[in-house]
């Protein structure tokens, strides 16, 4: 009897401290279609050459397929981090769900297709234009030669990777973070932010009975810029 309570209990111990270690080395996601991503990109044994980057609060905010330079412009990085996580997942998947992929996002292949996109690295040269209302295109080339070309639409919610209610449940949880700023964004008296017109010098007028001041509100006295 004591003896198969011992096994019972090195057991449970056991087990305990896996789901220990499983919970603390737990991640958090900034969006529930890259945990999906990682949670598949994790069970299968492809060697892929994966961006994954983490934002302040130390939650992955992306995971891709290594397609672009880590340091990018600002105004890219949407785009980028939507490119490299499509690709991924559509590599990743197969069958059925690799087709409804497809078939859902508006991404158009005028040269290649997503198998080619596991050729291709950061290192190769790329092109990021908008080519029409709401509609972009990316190339990359490699030595001379045109490697991939896709175009695809500039939809919020198909480049973030979440449905509409996803993206109000983030904006609200990114407003609640959210800290109010200390700085004064006012200059110090005497000094202007644009040019001496746009200064914070204050000006007063007198009053019709000559005993009083008020400030200088009238249209008329728009060009007054100085003392």
């Amino acid at each position: 009897m004591n003896r198969h309570f011992n096994i019972f209990y090195r057991l449970l111990t056991v087990m305990l401290l896996v789901t220990s270690s499983i919970t603390a080395h737990a991640e958090n996601y900034t969006t529930r279609r890259l945990q999906t991503i990682d949670q598949t990109l994790k069970l299968t044994k492809k060697n892929y050459h994966i961006h994954r980057r983490y934002n302040s609060y130390g939650e992955v905010e992306h995971i891709g397929l290594a397609l672009f330079p880590t340091s990018l412009p600002y105004e890219l990085r949407p785009s980028c981090d939507f490119l490299e996580r499509y690709l991924l997942e559509v590599n990743l998947t197969s069958g059925t769900e690799n087709a409804l992929i497809l078939a859902q996002k508006p991404v158009y292949y005028n040269v290649g297709s997503p198998r080619t996109a596991l050729n291709i690295d950061s290192l190769c040269d790329f092109n990021i234009n908008e080519i029409e209302y709401h509609k972009s295109r990316v190339t990359w080339n490699k030595n001379g030669k045109k490697l991939l070309e896709i175009v695809y639409d500039l939809d919020w919610r198909m480049m973030s990777g979440c449905d509409t209610r996803e993206l109000e449940q983030n904006l609200i949880r990114n407003l609640k973070r959210h800290k109010a700023s200390t700085f004064n964004p006012l200059p110090e008296s005497g000094t202007y932010i644009i040019g001496p017109a746009f200064n914070n010098n204050l000006y007063l007028e007198n009053n019709k009975d000559g005993n009083t001041r008020q400030y200088v509100f009238n249209k008329k006295q728009m060009r007054v810029c100085h003392n």
